[in-house]
Parts: C-alpha cells; structure tokens; sequence
C-alpha cells in the first residue's frame, strides 16, 4: 500500500472543495465582465476547447487567487487542488487537459502568473497514483458522512431517522474501507481510518440507539494505534 502521501490532510478538503465548486459554478458569468481573470483567459485560449478550457482557467485562477488573499499558512489548499484534477484525469473519458496540467505543460499557458505565490501552489500540483486517488476518494466518502452526523446532531434539527442514516451509511463505509488494513496497517492510510473510528465512537451513546448500524470492525493487534488515536484526536 501506497505510504507516500499524508492522507491526515484529507479531512480539510471539504472546505476546498466547497470554495472550488462554488467557483465553477460562475465561472461562465465572468465572461461577462471586465474581470481580469476572465479577460486574460479568454486572451489564451488553447486548442483543448475553448469554453471548457476557458470556464476551467478561470475556476482555476481565482481558487488560487482567492487563498493567496487569505495569506493560508500551509498548502493543503493546493493539495486539494492536486487531488481534484488527479480525480477529475481519471475519470472515463475524461478529457486530457488534466493530465497536461499535471504534467506540467507550459504550453497550456492556463496559469495567471500575475497571480502571487502561484508558483508556489503550482510545484504541489502532482500526478498522484491510482491507488492514493481511491485512498482519498474513500476517506473523502467517510468524512462526508460523519461531518453530516455530527453537524447535523449539534444543531439538532435533523430527525433520529436521518441521523441514523448517516451513522449507517458510515459503518457500511468504514467496514469495507478496512478489510485492506488487516494485512498491514502500519500505514498513513490506516492510520487516518482508525482515527475515524475514534473519533466516530466519541457519539457512541448516539449511535447505539440506531437498530441498524453495523459495529465498526477492529483490527486485529492494532489495539495501540487505536489507543494513540484517542490520545492524539480532538473533535
């Protein structure tokens, strides 16, 4: 198993990923403005298609120029970014453009270098293997569902139904994300899996009144890293 990558980053990502998606979504009405990013887009259209690489250079742009403005400490914003064209390449038929981001392609010309510090953001944007995409993919899946339960059973609007649901919807997630774990788990990804689980049992008293939820398998001889966890979590 892949041990290369720091999968305890995974669990910023939602936080990227919603700023990304809003992005995307009006990408296509800077076309419309005096925007300087969208002008110098459309100023370097490539042959990969001109409105999809268009909507694309702009989404790409102002995430960048979005967190160079909030001065972030680390480059897990990047990271993200590095995971999403990752995800997005692999994808059936998925067009090339991705690749040739990740692959460095200077001729694609799609990077705002008036952008400071993109540099910077650029040299974290890496081709990732499929393995470490799947990886993230399955965590990304695990802590949808548990940010759903916990959110959702703070603000208490939720019913004991669907909070239910989504504590089942975890289990199922983790028991089958785990089963690889029990020849080795002497890794970064295990390690963020087991940390789920703890931090998942933190509402036990919750979740034990959900008549269909699965019990979280344990790993056999891992009892020390489940200890560490709890030691090391805060929620």
């Amino acid at each position: 198993m892949a041990d290369d990558y720091d999968y305890e980053h995974v669990k910023t990502f939602p936080t990227y990923g919603s700023k990304l998606q809003e992005l995307e979504r009006f990408s296509n009405i800077s076309y419309n403005t005096n925007d300087p990013i969208a002008m110098w887009c459309m100023k370097n259209i490539h042959s990969h298609g001109k409105f999809f690489f268009i909507d694309l250079c702009i989404t790409l742009n102002k995430y960048f120029q979005y967190y160079d403005k909030l001065k972030p400490v680390d480059s897990k914003h990047c990271e993200y970014l590095s995971y999403w064209l990752n995800n997005k390449s692999k994808l059936h038929n998925a067009l090339p453009l991705y690749k040739n981001i990740l692959d460095g392609d200077n001729s694609l010309n799609i990077f705002d270098k008036r952008i400071p510090n993109i540099d910077a953001c650029k040299s974290k944007l890496v081709n990732l293997s499929n393995e470490v995409v799947k990886n993230i993919n399955k965590l990304n899946n695990l802590n949808e569902q548990y940010l759903f339960l916990i959110t959702k059973h703070k603000i208490g609007w939720s019913t004991h139904d669907e909070l239910c649901s989504y504590a089942e919807k975890f289990a199922e997630l983790y028991n089958s994300a785990i089963m690889e774990c029990f020849k080795d788990f002497n890794n970064k990804y295990c390690k963020e899996l087991i940390e789920f689980k703890v931090r998942f049992n933190k509402y036990k008293s919750f979740t034990d009144t959900c008549t269909l939820i699965q019990p979280l398998r344990s790993i056999p001889g891992a009892m020390s890293q489940e200890l560490d966890a709890i030691k090391n979590i805060r929620i």
